[in-house]
């Protein structure tokens, strides 16, 4: 898996396995696809993490739970704000994807960090023992292309000094459809 070639589907899912994805991508849709961040709290709370980055998939490219999944019943949703879902494992409580169902009802936002880890920082080729533990060679991923960030949301929530130190691409104050970007 070169980082040049354009895969046909990746695949990803919750910590404990129990809910699987896939992606795919039809030779008519744009590659990379779209990579936003996002600083509102609620996705801070969410991931537990300073901020989230998610790539924006049309629905009809995206299968939510696969076959793969070893317990499908685990998916579930939370409601965290008007037309808003998030969707995660009742099990292990893994934060899948987004979804805004008024405003992008053709789109799911689904989170990188949630990506197979052969698909973001490729495949392990060799791996060799040292004293700070295992050093491993890669080959492949997609990481280059799955995770620049193009867009980021609700900048008016960065932190200054900490999360808008690379800051890449279109700015919004709020969500893609309040108003419009600045760069």
């Amino acid at each position: 898996m070169s980082e040049r070639e354009r895969p046909s589907k990746i695949a990803g899912g919750c910590l404990c396995g129990s809910l699987r994805y896939t992606i795919d991508f039809p030779e008519v849709s744009s590659w990379p696809p779209e990579v936003t961040s996002c600083q509102c709290t609620k996705c801070r709370k969410w991931l537990s993490s300073l901020q989230g980055i998610a790539l924006i998939i049309p629905l009809k490219d995206f299968s939510f739970p696969c076959s793969d999944s070893k317990d499908a019943s685990q998916l579930r949703d939370f409601e965290s704000s008007e037309d808003s879902k998030r969707a995660f494992c009742g099990n292990c409580g893994s934060g899948l994807t987004f979804r805004n169902s008024v405003h992008m009802p053709d789109t799911v936002e689904v989170f990188v960090g949630t990506l197979d880890e052969e698909y973001l920082i490729g495949k392990v080729k060799k791996g060799e023992e040292s004293k700070s533990g295992q050093k491993q060679e890669r080959e492949g991923g997609y990481g280059k292309q799955l995770a620049v960030v193009q867009e980021t949301l609700f900048w008016n929530q960065r932190i200054e000094g900490v999360t808008d130190l690379s800051p890449s691409g279109k700015k919004w104050w709020g969500m893609i459809f309040d108003g419009e970007s600045f760069e």
